[in-house]
C-alpha cells in the first residue's frame, strides 16, 4: 500500500471518528437543537456552503453566540416553498377594475370573495401593459415578521416588487393559504397585497408598506426568482 492511499484511508478514518463523535454529541440535544443543525448543515453543502463555514467557525471561536443566533434568524425568516412557479407572457393590458371583481361562481377567472376597502381605493384605477413572463418563488414566513425584515431578506422594494397581473395567474392555481405580495398601486407607490383564501374565493386587501403590522408565520411571500 503506497503512502497516498494510506494518506488516503487516514482521512477518511478521521472523517468517520469525527462523524461518530457528532452522532453522540447529537443524542444529548433537544429536539428543536437537532432541527437547527440540520437546517445548518443543508446551508454548509450550498452554494453559499463556505460564507457560513467561515462566519460559524469565527463566531464559535471569538465566544460570539449572540453573533450564530442573529445570522441563524436573519437568514432563517423566510423558507423557500416548492418549485418557481411560471407566469405566461400577456399581450393584453391588466385592468384592475375589469379583472378584480367579487365573483366565486363557476364563471369567474379567479375566485374573489372578498375586496378590501383600501385595495379598491389604491388599486382598481390601476392598468398594466402587456406583461412578458416571470418566474415567482414562494417564501414561507418562519416566524411572525414587519415589512422591513422581509424586504430586506427580498433585497430591497425593486427586488421584491412584483404586479397585480403576475398576483392573478399565480392565485389561479395557488394552494389555498395566505400570500403577500409587493406591488405599485395606481399612484406608483409600493404596498402589501395580501390575498388570503376564505371559505370559496379570495380575501383581498392592500395596506402601507412598514405599517406596524405583523404578518402571521402562515403566510408566504411571493416574489420574482
Amino acid at each position: 500500500m503506497n503512502s497516498h492511499t494510506l494518506l488516503a484511508k487516514g482521512k477518511i478514518m478521521a472523517k468517520d471518528a469525527k462523524i461518530g463523535q457528532l452522532v453522540l454529541a447529537l443524542g444529548q440535544l433537544r429536539e428543536e437543537a437537532v432541527g437547527s443543525l440540520v437546517d445548518l448543515a443543508r446551508r454548509f453543502s450550498g452554494d453559499d456552503g463556505r460564507d457560513w463555514e467561515s462566519l460559524v467557525s469565527s463566531a464559535v471561536k471569538a465566544g460570539l453566540k449572540k453573533t450564530v443566533v442573529a445570522a441563524a434568524v436573519a437568514t432563517a425568516l423566510l423558507v423557500l416553498v416548492g418549485n418557481p412557479v411560471t407566469i405566461p407572457l400577456s399581450t393584453q393590458p391588466f385592468i384592475a377594475d375589469e379583472k378584480l371583481v367579487v365573483n366565486t361562481g363557476s364563471d369567474a377567472e379567479l375566485k374573489i370573495n372578498y375586496l378590501g376597502d383600501n385595495l379598491k381605493s389604491l388599486f382598481l384605477d390601476k392598468v398594466e401593459e402587456s406583461f412578458a413572463g416571470s418566474q415567482l418563488k414562494v417564501q414561507k414566513l418562519s416566524q411572525n415578521s414587519v415589512d422591513g425584515p422581509i424586504m430586506n431578506k427580498l433585497g430591497g422594494e425593486a427586488a421584491a416588487e412584483t404586479t397585480l397581473c403576475e398576483m392573478f395567474e399565480f392565485l389561479k392555481n395557488a394552494p389555498h393559504a395566505g400570500y403577500i405580495f409587493y406591488i405599485k398601486d395606481a399612484g406608483e407607490r409600493l404596498r402589501a397585497v395580501n390575498a388570503r383564501w376564505r371559505a370559496d374565493g379570495w380575501y383581498l386587501n392592500a395596506c402601507e408598506l412598514h405599517y406596524p403590522y405583523e404578518w402571521d408565520s402562515d403566510f408566504c411571500v411571493v416574489s420574482r426568482n
